[in-house]
């Protein structure tokens, strides 16, 4: 994701001269060919998020399209109040993008885990919020980011997530693809789970359930006309995603479907459990400490629909 998101921006900014290119002091291997090409439009910030911030927010206030660029802990975590009080609230064009989302930065332990960051940036107002889960989602979101007039933050994988989408998307934000249709068990999924929510309908699939599979690139705003239509359709509607339960993705799903009185009964959120995490170690180990393997999502996911089977 990191390398397409680079490769996209810096043909954006061969295009547009509004576009710039901002870092807290990182990226270097994977900005280069970005920096040698784009010079006048690359700023490095040092590490100093707060800078980083204001300085972008003043390039958007002059008519530049700034891209912020670290790493998501840190660039959410360290200067919020200034993305809150610059950005937010002054509606600036400014756009986010934190690299390693969830537990991408695993080796560096918990100071790097991205697990709060959605629920931060949904909060506030006027900010879009985009999840791509693969390298087709991370293309379409930085276009989308570039078109759209107003604060933006996309969330990125470190890399690896592979190609799902065999086709590039055209998608307006708000909107959601579906990727399979059923009408037994829905699966919505954000982001960088998307790879293991395939694995896990093909898995539900071989027992003989009809499976509803649809990813949500954009958190905010969400595809209502979806959502309806899903919790209408389908028995059992899971939320999958590799942030904490609280705030999050599937607390979004939750909160929509309070709103527009939708049978919240039929929601379960599988996301990372509500205790920190301090072991070290791959993505992939860091994953199944948080229960977010395919097979032990694949096991709750049975979990649910055997208990509510044996009481109705």
């Amino acid at each position: 994701m990191r390398q397409l998101f680079i490769q996209t921006l810096t043909a954006l900014a061969k295009k547009d001269p509004r576009v710039v290119l901002l870092t807290g002091d990182l990226g270097f291997k994977i900005l280069d060919d970005y920096r040698a090409t784009c010079t006048k439009q690359f700023l490095n910030v040092g590490v100093a998020e707060a800078s980083l911030i204001g300085m972008s927010t003043g390039m958007a206030m002059e008519g530049k399209i700034p891209f912020a660029y670290s790493i998501a802990s840190f660039l959410i975590m360290r200067p919020f109040e200034h993305i809150r009080n610059d950005v937010a609230f002054h509606k600036a064009n400014v756009k986010l993008v934190g690299v390693g989302g969830g537990f991408s930065y695993g080796p560096n332990g918990p100071s790097h885990h991205a697990l709060n960051d959605v629920a931060l940036m949904r909060v506030l107002p006027e900010m879009t919020v985009l999840t791509p889960g693969d390298e087709r989602e991370a293309l379409w979101a930085v276009q989308a980011a570039h078109a759209h007039q107003g604060p933006v933050y996309i969330r990125l994988g470190r890399g690896g997530e592979g190609i799902v989408h065999q086709a590039p998307l055209s998608l307006a934000l708000g909107k959601s693809i579906m990727l399979k249709d059923g009408q037994d068990i829905a699966i919505l999924v954000s982001g960088l789970m998307l790879a293991h929510a395939v694995e896990v309908a093909a898995a539900l699939e071989a027992q003989g359930k009809s499976v509803r599979l649809v990813s949500i690139p954009c958190v905010k705003p969400l595809d209502m006309e979806m959502l309806a239509d899903t919790f209408k359709t389908c028995r059992y509607v899971f939320t999958l995603e590799e942030h904490s339960r609280h705030g999050g993705f599937g607390s979004a799903i939750a909160e929509a479907a309070i709103e527009y009185r939708l049978p919240v009964d039929k929601l379960h959120i599988i996301a990372v459990p509500d205790k920190t995490i301090h072991e070290t170690g791959s993505h992939a180990y860091l994953r199944e400490q948080a229960g977010l393997t395919p097979a032990q999502m694949l096991k709750k996911i049975m979990q649910v629909t055997e208990n509510y089977a044996h009481r109705t």
